[in-house]
């Protein structure tokens, strides 16, 4: 049987009987729902056929951080996918200039991202970013719970997602 369709209906029955684990790259690890599940997975995929092995590598440590019992490590997970995010920002607007970190900017106008949505990446980016630790005056008075950690982790995923499939039409077109 094919193991993408074995652990998306895995994942079904785990999620109709309320488990809090899914099964990723086979693990189980705690993520809310199938949903975030899915953008992480197509994350990793899209960033293995791009060979970001960097970014590559951030996604998976902050699946890591997020599956961490019995505490699991938010914020890291967080700074991680801030992380995988910035490295593939910077691979697509080819590997120069500052690292931008909380925001899509460098390659937004290049891969045609509207000016709307464009604001919402990078405010929710910010976000992000500002629970991370990463800053020099992080939040340390908000440390995101498992839940709230793993939405920014499935939006830092769907981010990778959308930039990666901007760049595989940019390159259809061309």
């Amino acid at each position: 049987m094919d193991r993408k369709l074995l652990r998306r209906s895995l994942n079904r029955v785990l999620e109709e009987e309320g488990a809090p684990v899914r099964l990723l790259r086979d693990r189980f690890v705690p993520l809310p729902d199938e949903l975030g599940l899915d953008a992480v997975m197509t994350a990793g995929e899209n960033l293995s056929i791009f060979t970001l092995d960097a970014a590559a590598r951030h996604m998976n440590s902050s699946v890591e951080f997020l599956a961490r019992r019995p505490s699991h490590a938010s914020r890291e997970a967080v700074r991680e996918a801030v992380i995988a995010v910035a490295a593939v920002v910077r691979t697509l607007v080819g590997g120069s200039g500052p690292v931008a970190m909380g925001t899509v900017s460098p390659a937004a106008d290049r891969l045609g991202i509207p000016p709307e949505l464009h604001e919402g990446i990078n405010a929710m980016l910010g976000y992000c970013h500002s629970v991370s630790g990463l800053r020099e005056k992080a939040n340390d008075a908000h440390v995101p719970n498992l839940s709230e950690a793993a939405c920014l982790v499935s939006f830092c995923s769907s981010v990778i997602n959308l930039l990666l499939e901007r760049e595989r039409e940019k390159g259809r077109d061309s």
